[in-house]
């Protein structure tokens, strides 16, 4: 049994090294990328410019600032945000650049191998930062009605999101999920606010038609096998990390993560289970508490991504049709990006006094009516104008 282990674990690793995914951490950061194709250079530069200015808008545990969070901002607080941007401005318009580059590099020290997943996480989280200095910038430039500027900044966010899911490992993958959900809110807000050019419009339906889901999906889940074969197994005690359960388990952990990262999250628009059951062998297996966990969280944060995704791209066609469609038919919406992903059905659509709700039904695939329930029992997934969250937040207290 032994031997029949070893070799299943060693056929597999060929498989994959053979396909040109990762097996090991060095596999991961093999290519140096130059620094003037590398945007990571110029967050590096203004990484502690970007710290003061996100505790400028956003505030800390100590005090919470206005400027996200209010759906409506004075003239004092429009003319403060207004000045701590213009403070920032030669940064925030060399991060507008470098969001264009096609490559982002984080320098990881691959040598201490117990302590890259850690520094990964350190690094990535840095990027939120900068989402929601950017996203003050958005808010300000609508304030100002300077739509093209303020989705200028949107799609920025959006397009700093794609640099980092290009990140190995489902921490850099999730941090880029959630400033991929900042751009996707802020692009709305431009949206709701009144006209944009057809250029702005046209690049922000680009970036956002640039997402695929499956491909990182396949991206995301490949990588976290150096960190099993690199960080985890060597913890194994030597006396038995060659025996038989050992082997075995390692054979299971590869054949499964090869195989959830080959299936389609997305077929013809809809999503598909790709997860193992827990009858399955990897189900059965000690690494299933462990590993599933992780897994199950990286696959709803793209699901409900992918669905956001989709009900903005709906909101720009309703922009582009000047604003006044009524009724999801209006918008002539087709293709797989018009579909509801969780039932197959029509994306939903309901008119407010701010612009309109456009919402999917969810994994219970239930309509819940949109509104209240994209936000905190998040049965219905979509996005809704800031003033309408505001209405319902002031509903509850």
């Amino acid at each position: 049994m032994n031997y029949t282990a070893g070799k299943k674990v060693t056929r597999i690793r060929e498989e994959i090294v053979k396909a040109g995914n990762p097996i090991h951490l060095t596999d991961l950061y093999q290519d140096s990328v130059p620094d003037q194709d590398n945007a990571y250079i110029e967050f590096k530069k203004w990484k502690e410019g970007i710290k003061a200015a996100d505790d400028a808008v956003s505030g800390n545990a100590n005090e919470q600032r206005p400027f996200l969070s209010e759906p409506r901002l004075s003239p004092e607080a429009l003319t403060e945000l207004a000045a701590i941007m213009a403070s920032y401005k030669p940064m925030i318009d060399e991060l507008l650049q470098a969001a264009n580059k096609e490559q982002l590099q984080i320098p990881i020290n691959t040598e201490k191998v117990e302590g890259v997943l850690q520094e990964i996480l350190d690094r990535s989280q840095e990027f939120r930062s900068m989402a929601r200095v950017l996203s003050a910038d958005v808010r300000l430039k609508i304030a100002q009605e300077k739509q093209e500027e303020a989705m200028a900044s949107a799609v920025a966010i959006l397009k700093w999101s794609q640099l980092i899911a290009r990140q190995p490992t489902m921490v850099s993958y999730l941090v880029a999920t959630a400033v991929r959900g900042i751009g996707i809110h802020y692009a709305a807000e431009v949206l709701y606010a009144g006209s944009v050019d057809d250029v702005s419009l046209k690049g922000l339906e680009d970036v956002l038609l640039a997402f695929d889901t499956n491909a990182q999906w396949k991206r995301v889940i490949y990588s976290e096998i150096p960190f099993f074969v690199d960080v985890f197994h060597p913890t194994v005690p030597v006396a038995t990390r060659h025996l038989w359960f050992s082997l075995q388990s390692e054979a299971d952990y590869l054949y499964t993560m090869k195989t959830v990262a080959e299936k389609q999250l997305v077929q013809d628009g809809v999503f598909v289970s790709v997860m193992p059951s827990r009858e399955s062998d990897f189900g059965k297996s000690w690494m299933f508490a462990s590993v599933m966990p992780a897994m199950n969280a990286t696959q709803e944060a793209t699901k409900r991504i992918d669905a956001q995704t989709r009900c903005l791209l709906a909101l720009l066609q309703w922009r582009r049709q000047g604003g006044t469609a009524k009724e999801i038919q209006e918008l002539n919406l087709n293709g797989a990006w018009a579909k509801d992903p969780y039932d197959g059905g029509f994306l939903k659509f309901k008119t407010s006094e701010f612009g309109p709700v456009l919402y999917l039904t969810g994994n219970d695939r239930v309509d819940d009516g949109g509104g209240e329930a994209i936000l905190g029992q998040q049965k219905d997934v979509g996005i809704m104008p800031m003033a309408k969250q505001a209405q319902f937040s002031a509903k509850e207290k």
